[in-house]
């Protein structure tokens, strides 16, 4: 039985590629570390900037008024109410203030949302 000889190409890109993420890398601070672990810091570090930002946002959203189905209205957006008697009215709310008199949270995001609502 013979046993299979590696490709000489991949064991040359691996030695290649262990070789450049073991290279040595200076950080601003003049600590030598790795390139692997400079990549993994930086990697870490826009991670934690972009959770922080997404949480940011997060809180801005949640501050905003909701429909009946959980959708935050931001203004200029088609809402839908549904009666019991089938009618469904549709109305446009315009800029930061929601001045409808239907209200916005027995309106809904869609007429589908609105007509699903109807139904129960």
């Amino acid at each position: 039985m013979t046993d299979k000889l590696p490709d000489p190409a991949a064991v040359a890109a691996k030695e290649i590629a262990d070789a450049f993420w073991n290279m040595p890398v200076r950080r601003a601070d003049g600590c030598e570390i790795s390139a692997k672990r400079f990549a993994r810091d930086i990697i870490r570090e826009a991670y934690a900037e972009q959770t922080a930002e997404l949480e940011r946002l997060r809180a801005i959203v949640d501050k905003l008024p909701k429909t009946a189905d959980g959708v935050a209205v931001t203004g200029d957006e088609t809402l839908h109410v549904a009666y019991g008697s089938g009618l469904i009215h549709s109305f446009v709310v315009t800029g930061p203030y929601i001045t409808s008199t239907y209200g916005i949270e027995g309106a809904y995001s869609t007429r589908e949302t609105a007509e699903a609502a109807k139904e129960k």
